[in-house]
């Protein structure tokens, strides 16, 4: 829109000069039709730019319409984590709906989540077969069900009802929205899944693509990297208080997240809202 503008102010030129000569050729000229032709060019000197000037107003005024707003506050880039924040991860419920016997769902409960082989298959460096037989291990006797648990562990993920209309809604604001999440491989195929806004975000770094986990600082840096952010112009929002924490000594703003509504508050006080 603003090269056309840019053409149409040229174009616009180039007609008036053309305009302005034949307006002193007619004058100059002794022939019948001079004073006609003479006064028809002062007519159009006046009028071509008129009907110009109404053209660039109109063309101004569709690219205002259809250019995002600027974002009032100096944050223009707002970060999420995805389990507990965008999409409700509930493991426990998940084992209670598989129907298992008290000591085997104890059992897998204590060889799978919150484990530190759980955190550690978010770097994304083995497969879900090998994964599985991680968790496997640590529970001997139940090497069926954990394989069961595991290969439907999806069915533990559900999208908040809220996260589609608030990224939606920060978009239409101004501000750019991209993901900053710790996820298996495995588990990455359930957030695509659930998350169909997903395309529609401006950038996402999930740490089995980058074998690179949240606090470490480097899963910062590659978004930054990636995404040509400025650190100062960013906020990040994570269930987990020490991410945060990492996110904020690699110069980021950070929310910790407890619930929607408290989070938007949060945000408010940064101007965002």
């Amino acid at each position: 829109m603003k090269k056309f503008r840019q053409i149409l102010a040229i174009a616009g030129i180039v007609l008036l000069l053309l305009l302005y000569g034949s307006t002193m050729v007619f004058a100059l000229m002794d022939s019948p039709n001079s004073r006609n032709l003479f006064q028809l060019s002062i007519g159009m000197t006046i009028l071509v730019p008129v009907v110009l000037y109404a053209f660039l107003l109109v063309a101004k005024h569709l690219e205002n319409r259809n250019r995002k707003p600027e974002p009032a506050s100096r944050i223009k880039n707002i970060v999420f984590d995805v389990g507990n924040v965008l999409v409700d991860f509930q493991w426990d419920a998940y084992l209670d709906s598989m129907n298992l016997a008290p000591d085997v769902r104890a059992a897998v409960k204590q060889a799978t989540w919150p484990t530190p082989q759980w955190e550690e298959r978010d770097r994304g460096l083995r497969t879900q077969e090998e994964e599985i037989r991680v968790f496997q291990k640590l529970a001997p006797g139940y090497e069926e069900e954990v394989r069961r648990i595991m290969e439907k562990e999806n069915d533990s993920l559900h999208l908040f009802d809220y996260s589609r209309t608030w990224i939606q809604y920060l978009q239409s604001k101004g501000y750019r929205t991209y993901l900053l999440s710790n996820v298996s491989t495995h588990m990455l195929e359930g957030f695509r899944e659930k998350m169909d806004f997903l395309s529609q975000m401006d950038g996402a770094v999930f740490s089995c693509e980058v074998h690179s986990l949240k606090p470490e600082p480097e899963i910062y840096q590659v978004l930054f990297d990636t995404y040509r952010l400025k650190p100062e112009e960013c906020i990040f929002l994570d269930d987990r208080v020490q991410n945060v924490e990492a996110a904020r000594k690699a110069g980021m703003e950070g929310i910790v997240f407890t619930d929607f509504k408290s989070a938007a508050r949060k945000l408010e006080e940064y101007g965002i809202g």
